[in-house]
């Protein structure tokens, strides 16, 4: 029987759109009546004073394209049949003969490519340009994409946007545990805030509107996959050495010489596993061989200094500490905001001293270290000391939560890439050891080893900060030091 052929929609579409693509349109003109439109086979014997030709570009004029025709280029060049060639030399005709006599001819035709078309001017122009003394005067035209600039220097603090504040981080606005299913409030990270000491126009975009730049997947291994490798493959290394421990938890200089002896052999199987989880790779390759030596000499930096000041007590691993901080404004108004956050390691071992202390350790895997003379910079608007703060944050956090008797607690900002100095220190310093920077404050200068002499000031200027952020009549502004805007992802929206 007959067969019906069912054509799909698209299809149809296909087959139309190609058939019409091949159409020619035909122009009418009455000469008798000033300005004619043609094509160029109309103007066959005729002159001209003035001539506006179209699309002059290369594949339009002359005309290029294949032979429609069953018969094949040679043989109908060893018949002498006519061929493309021809065909281009009678076009080549007809465009200088409608040249001859003008006074006054402009061409125009694209520049711009699309896809992997690549257009530009006929060979005639071209010709034209060479082998002429004609004054020809190039023009060019473009239709730029003009993006509108808006000049982002301030956000004042509407109604809209302190509630928004309100329902993101502000506790005591929440009326009920149904309104805590939503996923706010949220804690205010030491990030955010520091984000708010380097631009409060930063702190805006970031952490009030939630512009967050998405991670472009790139090749190779970046800065921040480094420091999640490191920080991973360090949590991998003391819990296995924990789960052989008898007390399980307590890390002794015997236990850390297994890891370091054979120069990271032992470690190398769970630095592999971290490595391509993070990387999403199945074997080094190029400069990840170079990162993963980094990596590898970094953890022994690690392993060798504590294995110095073993035993070592491990409290805790990537664990979140948090704390309220409970504020009145001027206006009567009640904030209750949760900060803190996730501690890389929390750890018991003997100070120089004689004396234990509870280190708050946060892993670095960057080359600069901060330094600060005072307190105060801990908060400097611009170029502030972020991890000192950070980490600051955290062990004040820690101290009004911690059981341990007995025991102070001290920050520590462990840079893997220093740790191999014999005489290396991660403990934090404030200014040159002796005396006390003035009659207000009560905290010592020098090693920063207890937390309860800093507290209360920290704490002080920190309400500050968060009673400024929350202040109606305190705008959100683009920082005056540009040198922050070099790397800044939101420099774009601010101009800078």
């Amino acid at each position: 029987g007959n067969t019906a052929l069912h054509l799909l929609p698209s299809t149809t579409r296909r087959l139309l759109k190609k058939i019409m693509g091949s159409q020619s349109i035909p122009f009418n003109g009455e000469p008798a009546h000033g300005l004619q439109v043609m094509g160029l086979l109309e103007t066959r014997c005729l002159d001209f004073k003035n001539i506006l030709m179209l699309n002059v570009g290369e594949g339009f004029v002359p005309k290029t394209g294949a032979d429609n025709s069953m018969i094949p280029h040679t043989l109908r060049t060893g018949f002498g049949l006519t061929t493309q060639r021809h065909r281009m030399a009678v076009f080549a005709y007809y465009f200088y003969r409608l040249l001859q006599r003008a006074d006054h001819v402009t061409f125009v035709f694209n520049e711009n490519s699309s896809g992997n078309v690549r257009h530009e001017m006929s060979r005639f122009l071209r010709q034209l340009q060479a082998e002429t003394e004609i004054p020809i005067h190039n023009i060019r035209l473009e239709a730029e994409q003009m993006v509108e600039r808006v000049a982002l220097d301030s956000i004042e603090k509407s109604t809209d946007i302190m509630e928004l504040l309100d329902r993101k981080f502000n506790f005591a606005s929440v009326s009920s545990q149904v309104e805590r299913r939503t996923g706010l409030p949220n804690p205010l990270s030491p990030t955010a805030i520091n984000r708010y000491l380097d631009c409060s126009m930063k702190f805006y975009l970031a952490s009030v509107c939630n512009i967050i730049e998405e991670n472009q997947p790139e090749d190779g291994v970046d800065v921040r996959m480094l420091g999640n490798i490191f920080h991973n493959t360090a949590e991998a290394i003391y819990r296995e050495l924990l789960s052989h421990a008898a007390d399980h938890k307590t890390v002794t200089r015997e236990m850390l010489s297994n890891y370091t002896k054979d120069g990271g052999k032992s470690f190398q199987k769970l630095l592999d596993r971290e490595f391509f989880k993070e990387a999403a790779v199945s074997e080094y390759r190029g400069e990840n061989i170079l990162i993963r030596g980094v990596l590898e000499r970094y953890l022994l930096n690690l392993l060798r200094w504590d294995e110095r000041h073993a035993p070592i007590v491990m409290v805790g691993m990537e664990e979140n500490h948090f704390m309220d901080l409970s504020l009145e404004l001027e206006d009567k108004k009640k904030l209750v905001i949760k900060t803190g956050g996730r501690v890389d390691r929390i750890d018991i071992l003997m100070d120089e001293d004689g004396k234990q202390v509870m280190r708050v350790v946060d892993y670095k895997t960057g080359a600069h270290q901060d330094s600060t003379s005072n307190m105060e910079k801990l908060f400097a608007r611009g170029g502030h000391c972020g991890y000192y703060f950070q980490t600051f944050l955290y062990a004040i956090a820690l101290s009004k939560t911690q059981t341990v008797s007995n025991v102070r607690i001290a920050p520590a900002l462990f840079y893997a890439a220093h740790a191999h100095k014999p005489d290396y220190s991660p403990k934090l310093a404030i200014g040159k050891p002796g005396g006390r920077i003035s009659s207000k404050s009560l905290y010592p200068l020098g090693p920063v080893k207890d937390i309860a002499y800093y507290s209360s000031e920290f704490l002080d200027m920190l309400e500050d900060v968060i009673a400024e952020i929350f202040d109606p009549t305190v705008p959100f502004t683009k920082t005056s030091d540009t040198k922050i805007c070099e790397y800044c992802d939101y420099r774009k929206l601010c101009n800078r």
